[in-house]
């Protein structure tokens, strides 16, 4: 009998670190959580001025905490000015100024910044998980590794994101667009009635959500998915309704006011298309209907993409490409631009670009098509980083809104153009189809990690 030696043995005890990694891995995450929770907490103390969080959502949260829920509407700001988004998002705030009150903070501007950004900063989070998962279902191979903690952080740390929570205070973006990511993937899975009813709570979070339901119903219409449009209008409507309805019973006339007809008294300003019509009979125009101009301009792109890219379904790539181009539409045909307005595009082109792009490869073609990809995301960027300089160069020079409208009208279309371009010539690479709903459960604990 020949003796087995030490060195005959199978190395059987190098799975353990494997094993231990696991079990460290719920801790790792939750230190994640606690340190970037911990960075808004830091980012919040820096010297800022007053934003919509302190003129509009906090005094809702106020009304809300004194007894009084569905009276949030008849809160108004300088005048005529009140809370045009749904309200969703003051679920969370209104448990986070109930904590500030708590702590004595919630009349102190700074420190109550401090404790909502901080309460506030998992929604970001939960985005950008959404966004990933979205990334992982466009590529032949999920992410791993570095690679996948890079894109949390493209997502998680994008200029954008910091733009419109800490400087103008809009903490209903990343609810809207978590939930709005997770109704795609339902949609996805072909669930319409749970897409629906996400969708609905992010047309309720923040009505933008409206420039993502257009082409996601548009595209069950062509397909002729009759059934699930239907199950999708009816959870959507319905999610809309029950949720405004005791609004609408308590103050009927300021939940209207708010959310549909006040904007037509808004005035024309700069950045956008509108700002080229100062001055004009088109003005007026700009000013009653730029919010019907909105919709049909993004309805007749997501019609002419459609019919051109038959083969465009929930699974491809060009579907976050779509989603951009009618976000994009919202910017550039408003009649009141804000920088915030580029995070939508922002993040539905960085999807497209980590998810749809070929691994990298030392060939110049490979290369040469990362570089323009990269492009698309970076013009949101830049636009929102223009409409910041304009915006305080407004406030000494009015003269300013032509030149300003003329830059980012400008912009803003060559990278309409450039997404239209590709929608419609990019080459018609294979993706994995979308997974049967069954197996859906398993696959999406498998791509968000």
């Amino acid at each position: 009998m020949i003796e087995q030696t030490s060195s005959d043995v199978p190395h059987t005890a190098a799975p353990a670190p494997a094993v231990r990694w696991r079990k460290l891995w719920p801790g790792g995450v939750a230190l994640l959580v606690a340190l970037y929770c911990g960075l808004w907490n830091l980012a919040a103390r820096l010297p800022l001025n007053r934003t919509d969080l302190d003129a509009f959502f906090v005094p809702a949260s106020r009304i809300a905490l004194s007894g009084h829920p569905f009276d949030i509407y008849s809160l108004r700001y300088l005048g005529d000015y009140p809370n045009a988004n749904g309200p969703i998002s003051l679920i969370p705030l209104t448990f986070a100024s109930a904590i500030a009150t708590w702590l004595g903070m919630l009349d102190d501007m700074a420190l109550r910044r401090v404790v909502v950004m901080t309460i506030f900063a998992p929604f970001v989070l939960l985005m950008a998980r959404e966004a990933v998962a979205a990334v992982d279902q466009l590529r032949e191979s999920r992410l791993t590794g570095f690679w996948r903690f890079a894109a949390y952080a493209v997502f998680a740390l994008s200029p954008e994101i910091w733009h419109g929570m800490l400087f103008y205070g809009h903490i209903e973006q990343p609810i809207m667009l978590w939930l709005a990511l997770w109704g795609i993937r339902q949609l996805s899975a072909r669930r319409p009635a749970r897409a629906g009813l996400l969708l609905g709570l992010a047309l309720l979070t923040r009505t933008s959500a409206l420039m993502l339901v257009l082409p996601l119903a548009a595209l069950l219409a062509r397909d002729r998915q009759w059934r699930a449009l239907a199950r999708f209008g009816v959870a959507l409507v319905g999610t809309v309704g029950v949720v405004l309805l005791p609004f609408l019973l308590a103050d009927r006339s300021n939940v209207v006011y708010s959310l549909v007809t006040f904007r037509g008294q808004l005035p024309v300003g700069g950045g956008s298309f509108w700002g080229l019509t100062l001055y004009t009979p088109l003005e007026s125009f700009g000013q009653r209907y730029d919010g019907l101009t909105v919709l049909l301009v993004s309805l007749l792109l997501t019609v002419i993409v459609l019919l051109r890219r038959r083969d465009l379904t929930l699974a491809s790539p060009g579907l976050y490409l779509l989603l951009a181009l009618s976000s994009f539409c919202f910017a550039l045909f408003i009649k009141t631009l804000w920088p915030y307005y580029f995070l939508e595009p922002f993040t539905f082109l960085t999807i497209w670009w980590l998810g749809a792009m070929p691994s990298l490869a030392g060939r110049f073609r490979v290369w040469f098509r990362w570089g323009l990809a990269i492009l698309l995301p970076s013009i949101a960027v830049a636009c929102a980083s223009m409409r910041e300089y304009g915006l305080t160069v407004e406030q000494e020079n009015p003269d300013a809104f032509k030149p300003e409208s003329i830059v980012l009208s400008v912009a803003m279309a060559l990278a309409m153009g450039a997404i239209l371009w590709l929608l419609l010539t990019w080459p018609r690479r294979r993706r994995k189809p979308a997974p049967p709903p069954a197996a859906y459960a398993d696959y999406a604990d498998a791509v968000t990690g």
